[in-house]
């Protein structure tokens, strides 16, 4: 579990909400994924994908600064 505060669960939910990965959760489920996420900033240029490799992470994108 990764502490957050509630304005972050919320932009969290709000993000994921309509996601067919997560309509079917209840809500004690949805607050045990949103918990379990950590917050990460990636660089302008810099993969977080890349074609090929294996993936061990979900990755959720909340916004994004050009």
């Amino acid at each position: 579990m990764v502490p957050k505060d509630e304005a972050t669960k919320a932009r969290i939910k709000a993000t994921v909400g309509g996601n067919l990965l997560f309509k079917g959760l209840d809500r004690e489920q949805l607050e045990a994924v949103v918990m379990s996420m950590e917050e990460i900033t990636i660089s302008q240029g810099e993969a977080v994908i890349t074609q090929g490799e294996e993936g061990n992470h979900f990755y959720v994108v909340d916004r994004c600064r050009m």
